[in-house]
């Protein structure tokens, strides 16, 4: 919603009221998910779906930009925040379908 926001803000207020409601939804999006990928890991394999979290928050933070720019210039002002609605518009649909609780049925798998 804050995305979506954003991209249609023309006035300093509505642009004021999509950044706060962007940094309320990243902080509790960030560590809410992290707990999820902890708590759905194997213990023994733990660390490495961490590992994998981070990895993928890296991947985004390095070709998010550049792309972003690129549609910034290229298509409007607005499709940056339109496309990053979409994506978390996505990630929610395949978190419904698939379920949060679905990791919890892997079985432990001992590291040999």
């Amino acid at each position: 919603m804050a995305l979506t926001t954003m991209a249609f803000a023309y006035v300093w207020p509505t642009l004021l009221v999509a950044c706060a409601l962007l940094t309320l939804g990243q902080g509790v999006a960030s560590p809410s998910i992290s707990s999820l990928v902890s708590e759905i890991a194997p213990a023994a394999r733990r660390g490495e779906a961490m590992g994998y979290q981070q990895s993928a928050y890296a991947v985004g933070r390095i070709v998010g930009p550049p792309v972003a720019g690129f549609m910034f210039d290229h298509s409007g002002i607005w499709t940056p925040y339109v496309a990053g609605a979409g994506l978390c518009a996505l990630a929610l649909v395949l978190l419904l379908k698939w379920g949060v609780h679905r990791g919890q049925q892997v079985a432990e798998v001992p590291k040999t």
